[in-house]
């Protein structure tokens, strides 16, 4: 049996996607809000496509280094 983060077991399967089922669906009650409601599915569309999609996760994103102001100690 595969662990995964907090030592629990990793059980694919039918159980596991009832459970994540319930959960999806948790959360879908506890929306108040047409912006909570279009949040909810955002998390839920990139959920699926990241699932199934089987998606790399992308890397980091690097800022490019901001230029700062000369001082007059530098000129």
């Amino acid at each position: 049996v595969d662990r995964v983060a907090g030592g629990r077991a990793h059980r694919p399967g039918a159980a596991r996607a009832l459970r994540r089922a319930g959960r999806t669906l948790g959360g879908l009650a506890h929306v108040r809000s047409l912006g909570e409601l279009g949040a909810w599915c955002w998390e839920v569309g990139f959920g699926v496509g990241f699932a199934f999609g089987r998606v790399e996760t992308p890397p980091p994103v690097r800022l490019p280094a901001q230029p700062t102001a000369a001082t007059p100690r530098d000129a």
